[in-house]
């Protein structure tokens, strides 16, 4: 558990300093992409988390559902790099597969 809270950590480090970096960069444009808002609202939520969790508090679980946003925005990254984008469109597909062989399996057992 103290590894994944640590990578946890790391990761919002990063997307903090990503969206503090793009909206220097970009100042009046930052606000024209819609992306930008989902950017920093999955920022801000994830360290309102990490501070409720520090606290011991559980009551804010939903925000955990917040990180599912985060792997959208990691995989909107991944396009950049053509060998990644198409190593993980690779494993989605043999995902896909692999689930209908699952359900086959069931239906035959």
């Amino acid at each position: 558990r103290t590894w994944m809270a640590a990578l946890n950590i790391v990761f919002l480090v990063c997307y903090t300093l990503e969206c503090a970096v793009r909206v220097f960069v970009q100042r009046k444009e930052w606000f024209a992409h819609g992306l930008n808002y989902v950017d920093a609202m999955v920022v801000l939520l994830g360290a309102v988390d990490l501070i409720m969790n520090a606290n011991g508090s559980r009551h804010f679980n939903m925000l955990r559902l917040f990180r599912l946003v985060r792997i959208v925005l990691l995989l909107k990254a991944v396009r950049w790099a053509p060998a990644l984008w198409s190593m993980v469109s690779g494993l989605v597909g043999a995902l896909h597969a692999m689930s209908w062989g699952l359900i086959l399996v069931v239906l035959l057992l």
